[in-house]
């Protein structure tokens, strides 16, 4: 049985995909890798919100906004470029 797909989302800084599913960084890559990051310190993390133009936001991110993730350290990704729609085989590998 495979996951929805619509929990997932691909949020594409200048060097990373943050991949994410319902809320939480489940797997991070380089841009054009094939393989993710292990140990990545955003992986498990939960988004908590936004930054856009320096103020914080618990509005979904979008383009144009930096990702703000939780957990045992909080983490503030380069501004996003892109937001998409991971494909099934891609989440099959998370």
């Amino acid at each position: 049985m495979h996951e929805e797909r619509r929990r997932h989302v691909v949020y594409t800084t200048a060097w990373l995909e943050y991949h994410v599913r319902g809320g939480v960084c489940v797997a991070v890559r380089e841009r054009g890798a094939s393989e993710f990051l292990r140990g990545h310190l955003a992986i498990g993390a939960p988004i908590v919100g936004a930054i856009r133009l320096g103020a914080p936001t618990e509005r979904v991110p979008g383009v144009g906004d930096s990702l703000c993730l939780g957990g045992a350290r909080a983490l503030v990704t380069p501004r996003v470029r892109g937001v998409s729609r991971p494909s099934r085989e891609t989440t099959l590998r998370y």
